[in-house]
């Protein structure tokens, strides 16, 4: 998966995005993806609504996400859901954006844990999300900057 990047960053196209990210999200084979508890299959639902604009939805969407990718040990399917929590953070209120910043906090302490070839995956795939959150750490202000450019940094000294 590719990030889309426009002048103000990933998703900058609003609704435009979110359809294109309910349909990239299909494409998925989520029943070949663990995680920890439920079924994969409940991953792309949990992301549009993450995505969506009713904040108490995103905000129990992203406590589901972080329950079934890390809990416990990181799960497969958190390697192909990072790419659309990047997406996702440039396009959540503040309140939520603390809360998929936790989960990317998770992903960066665990994936170390995994077997050098899943690490290395996941490596490469939080350094792309770094680059990617450049827009939306500009644009950001206050404490979730801080915790932004923390996560970014962590991510590109990968």
């Amino acid at each position: 998966m590719q990030f889309i990047l426009g002048e103000r960053g990933i998703s900058r196209y609003g609704l435009v995005m979110a359809q294109a990210l309910w349909m990239r999200l299909r494409d998925e084979r989520w029943a070949d993806y663990q995680v920890a508890s439920g079924e994969a299959s409940a991953l792309p639902k949990l992301l549009q609504d993450l995505a969506g604009r009713k904040k108490s939805r995103a905000m129990k969407a992203a406590h589901q996400l972080w329950v079934m990718l890390c809990k416990g040990e990181l799960q497969s399917a958190a390697l192909v859901v990072l790419p659309y929590l990047f997406e996702c953070l440039d396009m959540a209120a503040e309140d939520v954006q603390f809360e998929i910043i936790d989960i990317l906090k998770s992903c960066l302490a665990k994936h170390q844990d995994l077997d050098s070839e899943g690490s290395t995956q996941f490596a490469e795939a939080l350094k792309a999300g770094g680059v990617a959150m450049s827009g939306t750490v500009q644009r950001s202000r206050g404490d979730v900057r801080v915790y932004l450019e923390d996560v970014q940094a962590q991510c590109l000294a990968l």
